[in-house]
């Protein structure tokens, strides 16, 4: 179960690494986190989602994180139709995320960034 709170909070910002090659995407983007001090959890096949959190932190599987936890995180990663192996990648993130923007990006290449709309 999901509290009120996870569902009231809008996604400010979104990324997408796109595939490049087996686990590409996925690498690109963990370096991406890494690089601008977010933390990812494992992958899980249950749910296809993976939390983000500012600091370097060990996060839980999506699916062993209880309601309260996933309410704590920053955001998340997906991969369309949840094919991480050949992506894209996306990094969904909330309201801290701001003042960050595709140059932070660590790695070489430019990932398309998208604010995503006010509701």
């Amino acid at each position: 179960m999901v509290t009120m709170a996870a569902l009231s909070r809008k996604v400010r910002f979104w990324m997408e690494f796109p595939p490049g090659g087996e686990f590409v995407a996925l690498h690109r983007a963990e370096a991406w986190l890494a690089g601008a001090g977010l933390s990812v959890g494992p992958g899980c096949a249950v749910s296809k989602k993976r939390g983000i959190k500012a600091g370097s932190l060990r996060i839980a599987k999506w699916r062993n994180l209880r309601p309260e936890e996933i309410d704590t995180l920053d955001g998340y990663m997906t991969a369309k139709r949840g094919d991480f192996r050949n992506g894209p990648v996306f990094i969904h993130l909330y309201d801290f995320t701001d003042a960050m923007s595709a140059s932070d990006a660590p790695h070489g290449d430019t990932p398309s960034v998208l604010d995503a709309p006010a509701a």
